[in-house]
């Protein structure tokens, strides 16, 4: 049983669990929250917390707060301007107490850091004494406080009462709190697998998507699927989805063939297209199969949500097919390791959907940083980093607290550890290859190929992955919302295998079969004289790379790497042929490390002289953050964030050789003239570890979809050179594969 949490060394919370409901109402007081109506994500509302104060009195000095989880991203409050946006107040039933309000970012409690606070700073809150907070109280509808952007059954909150006010806090019973839910449709999803034969039933799963990426379901409407192109022979049937906010679909081809379906939702403009799917007469001995082994944790961790939704949710609205529920080891006491161990298993249904039971290593880096462990069996220890609580009864597995043990412990264990760029990221310093063979390369943190690179580097011998690290209970369909704790969408990590087994996949994973990308079901192929992606292999020839690449958009660039360096780069897309078509794009990485180090704001402008913009439309904006408008026909201005992605615009500009271009943002400023960019790419360094800004003639978004290519490596070389792909489609979507490794003696 929880007694308590917090940072070691640091304010306590006592989580009085051990106590009578009634007990604890009557001497610590009890909490109410003064709303029960659902609130829309990210709309602006007010709420009021009460306290009702128990025998134990709050004098002077003394303190309560209201906390919710990291993760929740209700916006920040203030309580010096009264008609400003998210005013925050505090009051008491007796005019003779006088209580101080403040607000926390990043508090002291783990994981419930954000929070209101009150000080008693006159008089003394006796029992039966009310005290309440006011979030949000104003006239304009616009400046109240901007709720959650994730959806969930209840927001989350904590009422704590510290009479001595100082380092040790005492939770009140749980309060009932209201739904956050999705707004309105504003996108559809359309999810397909990659293969399949003709007559066989393949799941198509449909999301309905508001402005945030919530998932939701219409009473009285249900998306139509029917084929993107002509033939197959479809045969569509509804299937049912346990309950959760998506749409599925048995879809039948009855011949062979590269097919895509179309989804619409009858009554509005929404339509989407789905993922490619190939038809093959017989099954390939390998198949692709998509999950996500860092796809998050819930509240079984620092997240949203339990771990039986996590699992729903990964299967049935995000469409995978495998994952791990990944909580910092930090906050999981045996008991919620026993939960995280029954309810992965249950969540486990061979040949469907495969769940592996998981749990990240979370050390700071410098003694080892985050380490996903997945692990093949049900695993009744856990060998944590560090203890952020204590137990009623202490787990006597004692804690490995630096890489070298812990690695020391695990390496003959039956698990696979994926490393990444997360919240402390792993630190290459320390290495196992025996189980650290996969590497992550994109998460909801940000693009981190300056992680991955570090591994080759290294000469390490590594998969690529990709995946959710979510805190928001959305694995594999997760989107940074407001940006409080996050940068960009989800990615997911592709594997092949024989079947969907967890044998197989798990052959799979420790071969390195795999690849990743930015969330697109892109197909990618790679092989380097006949063996596949994760390879090993020795030549005492001219290795031959030969690859294939099939889009969700038109490829617009391929390129081939030899560990660090660009062997061979392919430019696919073709110049869009309209007159006055060019593209800005922004992009890179702050710095290495977490999502706050990689953050870049690109706040800033374009303005034409000589010119004029007759026409525009955003590139790669993944959050209602993300902004641009037209001051004037010579001028837009705009609001994005990166975070080793590409942000943009397209651009339809009216203008002649002499027009000029002034790029006005925080990381650069520079002019150009569209005479020079029509002849070719304009790059301009940014700083930062890959921050840049490219001005060009924009790609056609008609271009190929399919491509196949080759390359000869006819260097005089000798050693190992891990060859690998790096695809980017026109929509600034990526996709990597996993090296093969080729020593050349």
């Amino acid at each position: 049983m929880l007694k308590t949490s917090g940072y070691p060394g640091g304010s306590v919370l006592h989580h009085c669990s051990e106590m009578p409901e009634a007990e604890r109402i009557r001497i610590h007081g009890r909490g109410q929250i003064l709303r029960k109506e659902p609130v829309e994500s990210g709309e602006p509302v007010e709420v009021t917390f009460r306290f009702n104060i128990g025998e134990t009195p709050i004098p002077k000095g003394g303190k309560l707060r209201v906390v919710w989880t990291w993760p929740v991203d209700w916006a920040g409050l203030q309580s010096a301007d009264p008609d400003g946006e998210a005013h925050l107040t505090v009051s008491a039933s007796r005019r003779e107490v006088r209580l101080k309000a403040s607000y926390s970012f990043r508090g002291d409690l783990i994981p419930w850091l954000h929070g209101i606070e009150m000080e008693v700073v006159e008089g003394c809150l006796e029992p039966g004494d009310l005290a309440e907070f006011t979030c949000g109280a104003s006239a304009s509808a616009v400046n109240r406080w901007r709720a959650p952007t994730f959806a969930m059954p209840a927001a989350p909150f904590l009422f704590l009462i510290n009479p001595e006010g100082e380092d040790q806090w005492q939770q009140l019973p749980p309060v009932p709190s209201f739904p956050i839910v999705a707004g309105a449709a504003v996108r559809l999803v359309v999810i397909a697998p990659s293969q399949g034969i003709p007559g066989e039933d393949l799941l198509v799963t449909v999301r309905v998507e508001d402005a945030w990426g919530n998932p939701l379901r219409l009473p009285t409407r249900e998306p139509q699927l029917a084929l993107a192109g002509s033939g197959g022979g479809l045969v569509v049937a509804s299937r049912p989805t346990n309950g959760q906010p998506a749409y599925h679909y048995d879809a039948r081809f009855g011949a062979p063939g590269t097919q895509a379906l179309t989804a619409t939702l009858p009554g509005t403009d929404l339509r989407a297209v789905s993922n490619p799917i190939r038809v093959s007469r017989r099954h390939p001995k390998h198949r692709i199969f998509w999950g996500d082994l860092h796809a998050g944790q819930g509240e079984i961790g620092c997240g949203i949500g339990s771990v039986a939704h996590h699992f729903d949710f990964a299967r049935h609205v995000a469409g995978l097919q495998f994952a791990s529920h990944q909580s910092n080891d930090h906050h999981v006491t045996q008991d919620m390791w026993q939960a995280l161990r029954e309810q992965s298993a249950a969540a486990h249904d061979e040949g469907a959907f495969v769940a592996y039971l998981g749990c990240e290593w979370s050390a700071m880096t410098p003694p080892g940083g985050d380490r996903n462990v997945v692990y093949f069996d049900d695993e009744p220890r856990l060998r944590r980093s560090g203890r952020f609580f204590t137990e009623d009864v202490d787990d006597p597995e004692p804690d490995l607290t630096t890489a070298p043990e812990f690695l020391e412990a695990m390496k003959d264990e039956k698990v696979l550890i994926n490393i990444h760029a997360g919240g402390r990221p792993t630190n290459l310093e320390f290495h196992e290859p025996r189980i650290e063979m996969l590497a992550e390369i994109h998460s909801t943190h940000g693009t981190s190929e300056w992680f991955f690179l570090d591994a080759l580097r290294r000469g390490y011998r590594v998969g690529v992955t990709a995946g959710t690290d979510g805190v928001c209970g959305r694995p594999g369909a997760d989107h940074p919302g407001s940006r409080q704790i996050r940068n960009v969408r989800n990615g997911i990590t592709a594997v092949y295998a024989t079947d969907l087994t967890r044998e197989a996949l798990w052959e799979a994973l420790r071969a390195r079969r795999t690849y990743a990308t930015t969330g697109e079901r892109m197909r990618l192929s790679v092989t380097v004289d006949g063996h596949p992606m994760g390879s090993e292999f020795d030549t005492a020839g001219d290795p031959l790379i030969e690859l294939s690449v099939e889009g969700t958009q038109a490829v617009e660039q391929v390129d081939l790497l030899c560990g660090t360096e660009v062997m061979s780069s392919w430019t696919v897309a073709p110049s869009d042929p309209r007159e006055g078509r060019y593209r800005l794009l922004w992009g890179g990485t702050q710095s290495c490390g977490s999502a706050p180090a990689q953050r870049v704001d690109w706040d800033g402008a374009l303005t034409l002289e000589g010119g004029r913009v007759r026409g525009f439309e955003s590139i790669g904006f993944c959050s209602p953050n993300d902004t641009i408008e037209q001051v004037n026909d010579s001028c837009l201005r705009w609001s994005t964030v990166t975070a080793g992605n590409r942000v943009g615009i397209l651009l339809d500009l009216e203008g002649d050789e002499s027009t000029v271009g002034r790029f006005s943002s925080g990381p650069c400023q520079f002019e150009f003239r569209l005479s020079q960019v029509t002849r070719a790419p304009m790059v301009v360094a940014a700083g930062g570890v890959s921050r840049h800004v490219v001005v060009s003639r924009a790609p056609d978004a008609d271009g190929p979809r399919q491509v196949e290519l080759s390359y000869r490596d006819c260097r005089d070389a000798v050693g190992t050179c891990p060859y690998w792909v790096r695809v980017l489609q026109v929509d600034q979507h990526q996709a990597w594969s996993s090296p093969v490794y080729v020593t050349r003696t």
